[in-house]
């Protein structure tokens, strides 16, 4: 099985450097944003494919698995890192801005993590690594009975959100 990772939500910062490393190690790189032409410079640095979705979108995720699997197979590790943040205190965040920063930080993380458990375990196994809410991880965890190992539990902005690592095997 080819090496091929699939960073959701790709940026100039932790993603780029994922990517860098990913490329070093003899992976094939695939890169997912809502906004593509952000990602030219770092496709070029290191033969990456992007492709353009709005991982909060189920009809999205679909098509993007389906087109990183016609360009360059079935991803072997996911990362989801795509991120909608508000700040304020309590009284004074609007919650339509709420709303949307769970739509994409959780069930984001949820649909994502869905479309890569059903592929990896058709082809025996991979990695998925989320930046998610801690309920969306247990509400992944008991749907489709994943062994989580080692959970890289480094807590961002008190205690939101919480990256985690799944190894997926059959």
């Amino acid at each position: 099985m080819a090496n091929i990772a699939l960073i959701v939500g790709a940026g100039s910062g932790l993603s780029a450097s994922l990517a860098r490393l990913f490329t070093k190690e003899g992976f094939s790189v695939a890169l997912a944003a809502r906004q593509i032409d952000k990602l030219s410079e770092l496709s070029d640095e290191i033969g990456a494919v992007s492709f353009a979705a709005d991982a909060s979108k189920p009809d999205q995720v679909e098509q993007l698995f389906k087109d990183v699997e016609q360009k360059l197979g079935v991803p072997t590790v996911v990362v989801y890192n795509p991120s909608w943040r508000v700040r304020g205190s309590l009284v004074e965040l609007n919650p339509a801005d709420v709303a949307k920063t769970l739509e994409i930080t959780a069930y984001g993380g949820f649909l994502v993590a869905q479309a890569a458990a059903k592929r990896q375990l058709a082809v025996g196994g991979g990695a998925i690594f989320l930046q998610v809410l801690p309920p969306v991880l247990r509400v992944i965890l008991s749907l489709h009975r994943l062994q989580w190992v080692n959970l890289l539990y480094g807590v961002w902005l008190k205690a939101l959100p919480v990256n985690w690592l799944l190894r997926i095997s059959t």
